[in-house]
């Protein structure tokens, strides 16, 4: 996967979840468990656009952002 373009830049399927990730979460960086979470997702078909769509839904969801019973994300 080629990122933003940029020319001689390729990722992993698992960077490329990774990277999308650090788009909500600048600071994030994700470690070797993170990682392997990831590969197994992978492994059992998911795609990297499902688990980049799935990070979405995640960010548009009131529910993970804050409005339910504990008020916490």
């Amino acid at each position: 996967m080629v990122v933003n373009g940029t020319p001689g830049r390729i990722l992993s399927d698992t960077q490329a979840v990774i990277f999308h990730y650090q788009t909500y979460h600048k600071r994030a960086r994700p470690g070797d468990k993170e990682k392997k979470l990831i590969k197994a997702r992978l492994d059992e078909g998911y795609t990297v656009e499902d688990l980049q769509e799935a990070i979405d839904g995640n960010h548009r969801s009131p529910f993970h952002n804050g409005e339910n019973e504990r008020n916490t994300t």
